[in-house]
């Protein structure tokens, strides 16, 4: 990734409000430079965002869902999206026109809907709740990671906890409990 994209993925992380120019100086560029580059804050959102869901789906495929129990499939995919938290959380937060979020979250449907059928599969297997749909532990996924990021900036979270409480806190949403 080259310095550019990852100062300004860096900034946003930590201030999601960052201005071109408060991204410029934290790359060591001038302004001018910067909209070379990304000739508006919108473009450099957009950037970042597909990188974003680029690096979602990586995980998704390569967190081999279908290779054990359900719970033990999704503690392990929950860590490693989690991981994402410090770097792209808070790209969830930034405005992007219907068109290019249409976009992006049509790339990342695939993988979406191999978290929900791991979630169905924990459902039909008794270790998840049936009261809850796939859809929305999924998302709750999601939006413990932004979190986490949220945490992060906040500075009251510590970036080494952010797996295990993710992880741990999606398991906690998703599990049967003991009647």
């Amino acid at each position: 990734m080259d310095t550019l994209v990852d100062s300004a993925m860096g900034l946003l992380a930590l201030r999601p409000a960052a201005t071109m120019d408060e991204i410029a100086e934290s790359a060591g560029i001038g302004r001018a430079t910067l909209f070379r580059r990304f000739a508006s804050r919108d473009l450099l959102v957009r950037e970042l965002s597909r990188q974003a869901v680029s690096s979602y789906v990586d995980v998704v495929a390569g967190s081999t869902l279908r290779e054990d129990r359900p719970s033990i499939a999704l503690r392990r995919l929950a860590w490693a999206l989690a991981e994402l938290a410090p770097r792209y959380g808070l790209l969830a937060l930034q405005p992007l026109s219907e068109r290019v979020e249409s976009e992006i979250l049509l790339a990342a449907d695939a993988a979406d809907e191999e978290i929900k059928d791991l979630i169905r599969r924990g459902q039909s297997g008794g270790e998840f709740r049936v009261d809850l749909p796939a859809e929305w532990i999924a998302q709750s996924l999601t939006w413990l990671i932004v979190g986490a990021a949220d945490g992060l900036r906040l500075k009251t979270v510590a970036e080494a906890d952010v797996p295990r409480l993710v992880s741990e806190s999606i398991l906690a949403i998703a599990a049967r409990g003991e009647s």
